[in-house]
């Protein structure tokens, strides 16, 4: 079988397809794919987005699919917790932070890396709505290990880069760190060391100095 993801080292969401390609060990090429309303690209991805898992031809798009296909083509080892409850509430992490931390951080990527203008009540508005998520997050996981059992979801792999990325947005537009209310700083460290989340950081890392560089051209 032959799979290949489609997406930029840049994006949250690709990092989180990438992250569980790599902690499951599956063997993957990654094809740059700039997300687009392109023919091409909507062929592979009806909204124009990424990521997409390419399947021997065929296409997937969203990362929340892409983990789903991975647990029943690949489920060992599993990134869904066994107790039926766990499972549930794994997804219902994941999901949130997409919805709640992503959804409204998003609205401030352009803002915060790419030059695009803003107002104050737009980023009071983001940051009214973050804090308000980072806080519910906080009552509903831990992090002394991991957020759902003994071992590594899908749902520690959303929130760390979900939250991460929307921390990164707020800071660089001079705003406290919404993700400080979690108190998760040695969860993030000891996830970041693991070899799957590193290699992903550090595609990420590049990309995003060249993605500066270009900019300040």
């Amino acid at each position: 079988m032959s799979l290949k993801l489609h997406g930029l080292p840049i994006s949250n969401y690709c990092n989180v397809a990438k992250t569980a390609l790599l902690e499951k060990g599956v063997a993957f090429e990654e094809v740059m794919l700039m997300p687009s309303q392109d023919e091409n690209v909507l062929a592979m991805s009806p909204m124009g987005k990424i990521p997409v898992l390419e399947i021997d031809g065929r296409f997937l798009p969203e990362s929340q699919a892409i983990i789903a296909y991975l647990e029943r083509a690949y489920p060992e080892p599993s990134l869904v917790p066994a107790d039926s409850m766990d499972a549930g509430r794994a997804q219902q992490i994941h999901q949130f932070t997409d919805l709640y931390i992503d959804g409204a951080a998003r609205k401030l990527l352009g803002a915060a890396f790419m030059g695009r203008e803003t107002t104050p009540e737009t980023i009071e508005e983001v940051s009214g709505e973050l804090n308000k998520a980072m806080k519910a997050l906080a009552r509903t996981v831990s992090f002394d290990n991991f957020v759902i059992g003994d071992s590594l979801s899908h749902a520690d792999i959303a929130v760390f880069w979900q939250c991460g990325l929307a921390s990164e947005i707020l800071t660089a537009l001079g705003q406290p760190d919404p993700a400080a209310v979690l108190n998760y700083g040695e969860y993030k460290d000891r996830l970041s060391a693991r070899p799957a989340f590193a290699e992903s950081l550090a595609a990420r890392k590049a990309a995003f100095e060249q993605m500066m560089k270009d900019r300040n051209k």
